[in-house]
C-alpha cells in the first residue's frame, strides 16, 4: 500500500479526534522524511512494515529491540510512526490509545446515545466497579473502532466486522485478549436483546482458554526491593510519599486501587491498623499495620503532606489541586519511574504497580506463614487465588517434585 494513501487515512482519523496541531505536524514531519527514504532506497512509495525498519536502521544504525527501554524520544518517536502506519495498513484503523491519554475520543451523535443506554444498562445490573468500568471502556474501544472504520449503523456489525476487530488487538497478551473478548460478548449479547442485531455471534466469539494456575506470576527479587527503597531520597515530601506507598505494597501486598483510594478514616495509627473495603472484592479488610510500615506512613502524613490539601485521601498529588490519585495506574507510572531511576532492569518481568504485592506475597511463602493467613494478608475470598502465588516460590515446589523410584515403590 502506497504510503502517501496509509497518511491521507490517518491524517483524517487524527484530525477527527482533534489530535493537537503540534502533534500532527510532527507525524507529517516523520512521514515526508520516510517518504524521501522509499524513494531513494526502492523507487516508490510502497510501505510496509519491513521497510519500515529499514527507515529506522538507516536513521539511527540499530533496530528498535537492540536497546529495549533506552530509545531517545526521536527513536521512540520513528518508531511510533512506524507502528502507527502498519497497524492502519492492516486493520484501516487506529488503537484508542493513541487518543485516550489526553482526552476521550469524539463519538457520532448516534454512537454517543448508545453509549449512554449501554452504560445505564450495565450500571444497573450489579456488577463490581471495575467490571462495569471495563465494559464501558471496550465498548467505547470498540465502537471508536467502527467509527474509524465508516461503521454508522450497529446492525451491520457481523462476524466479518468482529474478525477485524480482533486483529487490532494483536499486539496485546492472550489474557488481555481474553479481557476485550469478555467484554466484547457482553456488548453483542445486549445489541441482541436490544433487537439491533439479530444473529447469535458469540457462540463465535473465541480465545484459547488461558488456566491461571498455568502461569507463574513475576514480581521483584528481595535485592531489587532493596535498590528500590534505598534509592528514595525520604527527605523530600514526594519521596516519603512514594516510600509508604511502597511499603503498603511490598510488605502489607495492598493492591495499587486501594492505597490510591484510601482515605484517613481508614487509618488508625495509634491502634496500628487499618479498615478499609476492597475496591477489587468489595470485601471488608482488617489488618495491623507492622511498624516498617506505620512508622514512614505516619512520617509522611506528619511531615511530607501538604498541608493546604483539603482533601480526605491520605495519599494526594503534590501540586495544585492538591487532589487524590484517581486510580491505580497513577501509582504504576510513578513506580516505573522510581524503578528507573534506581536503575532495575525488568524486560520481560511485570513491572506495575501490582507486581509488588506479588512480591510481598513471595516473601510470606519463604518466611513460612501457612497460606491462609497468607490469604487473608491479601485480602482473597478464595484460597485457590492465593495458591497462583506459590509457584512463585521455586524451592518449595521443587520439594513438592515426586521422586520416580518412590513412586515405582509404591506401585509395587
Amino acid at each position: 500500500m502506497k504510503l502517501t494513501e496509509l497518511t491521507a487515512g490517518l491524517e483524517k482519523v487524527f484530525t477527527s479526534q482533534h489530535m493537537a496541531k503540534r502533534t500532527l505536524a510532527e507525524y507529517r514531519r516523520g512521514w515526508k522524511r520516510l517518504g524521501e527514504f522509499l524513494t531513494s532506497a526502492y523507487g516508490d512509495y510502497e510501505f510496509d512494515y519491513e521497510r519500515g525498519m529499514a527507515y529506522f536502521q538507516n536513521q539511527f544504525g540499530l533496530q528498535p529491540d537492540e536497546q529495549p527501554g533506552q530509545l531517545t524520544y526521536k527513536q521512540k518517536h520513528v518508531f511510533r510512526i512506524i507502528n502507527t502506519l502498519q497497524e492502519y495498513r492492516l486493520t484501516g484503523s487506529v488503537s484508542h490509545k493513541h487518543f485516550l491519554h489526553r482526552k476521550p475520543p469524539e463519538f457520532t451523535e448516534k454512537f454517543a446515545s448508545f453509549i449512554a443506554e449501554y452504560e445505564a444498562a450495565i450500571s444497573s445490573e450489579g456488577l463490581s466497579t471495575s467490571t462495569v468500568r471495563d465494559l464501558r471502556q471496550r465498548c467505547r474501544y470498540f465502537l471508536l473502532y467502527l467509527q474509524q472504520v465508516g461503521i454508522e449503523d450497529l446492525s451491520k456489525i457481523d462476524l466479518s466486522v468482529l474478525d477485524s476487530y480482533m486483529k487490532t488487538l494483536a499486539p496485546y497478551c492472550l489474557r488481555t485478549v481474553k479481557g476485550y473478548l469478555v467484554s466484547l460478548r457482553h456488548l453483542i449479547r445486549y445489541l441482541q436483546t436490544q433487537k439491533i442485531i439479530g444473529a447469535d455471534l458469540t457462540k463465535n466469539l473465541h480465545v484459547k482458554e488461558i488456566s491461571r494456575n498455568s502461569l507463574i506470576p513475576s514480581g521483584w527479587s528481595n535485592d531489587e526491593i532493596q535498590q528500590l527503597l534505598g534509592s528514595i531520597d525520604r527527605n523530600n515530601p514526594q519521596g516519603k510519599r512514594d516510600y509508604a506507598m511502597i511499603l503498603l505494597a511490598c510488605v502489607m501486598s495492598k493492591r495499587a486501587g486501594d492505597i490510591a483510594g484510601l482515605k484517613f478514616s481508614n487509618l488508625d495509627l495509634r491502634a496500628k491498623r487499618i479498615r478499609f473495603v476492597q475496591h477489587k472484592t468489595q470485601k471488608p479488610l482488617d489488618l495491623p499495620i507492622p511498624k516498617e510500615v506505620s512508622r514512614p506512613l505516619a512520617d509522611y502524613i506528619l511531615n511530607g503532606r501538604p498541608r493546604i490539601s483539603e482533601s480526605d485521601a491520605v495519599f494526594i498529588k503534590h501540586r495544585v489541586p492538591f487532589d487524590g490519585f484517581s486510580s491505580g495506574a497513577d501509582l504504576s507510572r510513578m513506580l516505573d519511574r522510581r524503578r528507573q531511576k534506581a536503575g532495575i532492569e525488568k524486560e520481560g518481568m511485570h513491572r506495575g504497580f501490582h507486581s509488588l504485592r506479588h512480591a510481598a506475597a513471595t516473601g510470606y511463602l519463604e518466611m513460612e506463614t501457612p497460606v491462609p493467613v497468607i490469604a487473608g494478608i491479601l485480602g482473597h475470598a478464595d484460597m485457590n487465588t492465593t495458591s497462583i502465588y506459590l509457584k512463585r516460590d521455586l524451592r518449595k515446589l521443587a520439594e513438592c517434585v515426586l521422586d520416580p523410584e518412590e513412586l515405582a515403590d509404591d506401585e509395587t
